[in-house]
């Protein structure tokens, strides 16, 4: 047992990184003097690189995900993609489902669904889910959110 032990050892010695990426939900292990560089790509459907995120050993994020209509699971809200950084994956991906899920606006061209219509087996039910959001203008948008957030008092 003891010499299993120092063998595993004496291999994880040898490597630098490690990843594991489960559809976009990343988790990673670095070894002491190492990075991992991430690219972020914001549409699924146009996979072109938008950032990219140097981690290097000493940071505490050792987790990511993604999360938005756009994606591979059902969204409540409009965002296209939100990615988080965590010190888990596990984290990232509830954090960047929340965050996701409540960036929102009632707006007449964005169209949902019964999460049910959409995907047979989802644990959403009838709650409605985003298959749709137009391209929102800045100016349109912003008018629109401002009235949501500050009601008029009659």
């Amino acid at each position: 047992m003891l010499n299993q032990a120092k063998s595993e050892v004496s291999c994880l010695e040898k490597i630098h990184r490690m990843y594991v990426n489960n559809g976009g939900d990343i988790s990673f292990w670095l070894n002491y003097g190492s990075a991992f560089t991430i690219g972020v790509v914001d549409n699924p459907q146009k996979p072109e690189l938008n950032t990219k995120v140097c981690l290097p050993y000493e940071s505490p994020v050792r987790g990511l995900a993604t999360s938005g209509w756009r994606g591979r699971s059902q969204s409540l809200g409009i965002a296209d993609a939100v990615t988080v950084l965590a010190s888990s994956s596990a984290c990232a991906d509830a954090a960047a489902t929340l965050i996701a899920n409540n960036v929102n606006i009632e707006h007449p061209e964005i169209i949902r669904k019964p999460a049910c219509d959409v995907k047979d087996d989802s644990d959403l039910g009838m709650q409605p889910v985003t298959v749709k959001v137009p391209f929102l203008l800045e100016k349109k948008f912003l008018g629109h959110f401002k009235k949501e957030q500050h009601p008029q008092k009659h």
